[in-house]
């Protein structure tokens, strides 16, 4: 029986890859293999979900983590070894829908990105009077200023479908500036760029604003 991996002509075989298959898996794969009476060769072709699930992304050089932060502006210009650094001080969390990620008036820990999911951030209470301030999606990240003071939560973060988050805090940023001093310097360079951009946006809103009213 030949079974028509799923596997890109090419690359290296099973055994080259330190792959090995038990005989209930083997087993497994064979009863996966639906008959191709078109194919010449009387080949199998093999249609199952699982193993595509398995070999899917075998040789992807990074990790989802390092992908999500690579969006993050806070990281630019992070070499791939940067990134392995800063990957080991990372939290992994997962919320479902309407759980909190914070509550305005908690201690400020640090600052999260969005994996998978949503999340938006409001002021006042779900019972009427909830004002929402900014919906966020995947590679969106929030609560950074928390990085540069321990004030308090200043709005909610709540979860508006099943979500996982990158979690990196206070004491994870301290740990990194005494391992690697440059590269704590770096974040902290890059977050003050950030913060500068949000205040410029801020301020030209509240200028529209103004003009509008006295118009």
């Amino acid at each position: 029986i030949i079974c028509r991996s799923i596997i890109p002509k090419g690359t290296p075989c099973l055994k080259d890859r330190s792959i090995s298959l038990s005989y209930s898996l083997y087993l497994d794969l064979l009863s996966s293999c639906i008959y191709n009476p078109s194919s010449n060769n009387k080949e199998f072709d093999l249609k199952s979900a699982k193993w595509e699930n398995i070999f899917k992304g075998w040789n992807r050089k990074e990790s989802e983590t390092v992908l999500t932060l690579k969006q993050v502006p806070i990281f630019k210009d992070f070499s791939d070894k940067d990134f392995q650094e800063l990957e080991k001080l990372i939290h992994k969390r997962k919320y479902g829908i309407d759980q909190f990620v914070f509550k305005n008036r908690a201690p400020g820990e640090g600052m999260y990105i969005i994996m998978t999911g949503s999340v938006k951030i409001t002021i006042g209470t779900r019972s009427g009077n909830e004002n929402i301030l900014a919906e966020l999606g995947e590679g969106d990240f929030f609560g950074e200023l928390a990085l540069f003071d321990d004030e308090p939560r200043s709005a909610n973060a709540i979860a508006t479908e099943d979500s996982a988050l990158l979690g990196f805090f206070t004491q994870d940023l301290m740990t990194l500036q005494g391992r690697n001093p440059v590269l704590g310097q770096k974040i902290l360079f890059n977050l003050g760029g950030v913060l500068g951009e949000r205040l410029r946006s801020t301020n030209s809103l509240l200028i529209k604003s103004q003009t509008v009213k006295s118009e």
